[in-house]
């Protein structure tokens, strides 16, 4: 019997989806765009507005399926992060489409801006946890774990590691409930540490039975307004960033 890689043959012009949260810097496919004078308006449509001479801050995106819009703002996103090395290539390209979209790149780097992109998912019941949730992966992926917004989830993990140190006998405990779930403090502290709701709703029912009555309630952040705004303000004195760029991908999905 013939191998199938024998009788089968891939079309090299076929390109896989993009799928920003997992293809955000990656060079293989922003070295594959392709430049056209529609892709290349709406790119400098974006540029103005940060640049200030449009004061559209918030927009939809709209197209077919396959129509490159996820890929479009890949390299939006890779520009906006001051990614010059990686996009070098389409800068040449851009410049041959439009020379006064190539001028308005130049103009970004040349003031030194550079954007932290957050990259919403739908996937959440809750839209509040959803944007936090989202804030946080980008801060890890950018190396800033170190200013990670306060959540009850990431206190739920202080109080686990609390009793695992201190109190050895609440934590056999805290063990004994979760094989009662057919769980393990491993896993729900991986989901927790995801943000993951189910995870929580375990942690709370527990709590209470392993605290003498007490209930959880950690003196944290609720708004993902004033997350945004108070993580906004670090980046952009402590790390030389110029702000957020919030990036709702499939937004079909809310």
């Amino acid at each position: 019997m013939r191998q199938l890689n024998k009788q089968i043959i891939v079309d090299q012009h076929f390109q896989k989806s993009v799928n920003l949260n997992l293809d955000l810097g990656d060079v293989k496919h922003l070295r594959s765009y392709i430049t056209t004078s529609s892709s290349v308006m709406i790119l400098k449509w974006y540029l103005k507005n940060i640049l200030g001479e449009s004061k559209e801050n918030a927009t939809i995106l709209i197209g077919p399926y396959g129509k490159g819009k996820s890929h479009l703002l890949l390299v939006l996103l890779a520009i906006l992060q001051g990614e010059q090395e990686k996009i070098s290539e389409i800068l040449v390209k851009i410049k041959k489409t439009d020379m006064e979209t190539f001028d308005f790149i130049q103009t970004i780097y040349k003031q030194k801006q550079r954007f932290l992109p957050v990259l919403v998912s739908g996937s959440g019941k809750d839209l509040n946890h959803s944007f936090v949730y989202a804030l946080k992966e980008a801060l890890e992926r950018e190396g800033l774990e170190e200013i990670v917004p306060k959540s009850n989830y990431s206190e739920a993990i202080k109080v686990l590691e609390q009793w695992k140190q201190e109190y050895p006998q609440v934590y056999r405990q805290w063990q004994k409930y979760l094989e009662e779930k057919k769980e393990t403090s491993k896993n729900i502290k991986r989901r927790l540490d995801k943000m993951d709701e189910g995870a929580m709703e375990i942690f709370l029912e527990a709590y209470p039975k392993l605290t003498a009555g007490s209930k959880f309630f950690p003196m944290v952040y609720a708004e993902a307004l004033k997350i945004y705004q108070e993580v906004n303000r670090v980046i952009c004195e402590k790390y030389g960033y110029s702000g957020i760029i919030l990036i709702f991908d499939e937004f079909s999905k809310y």
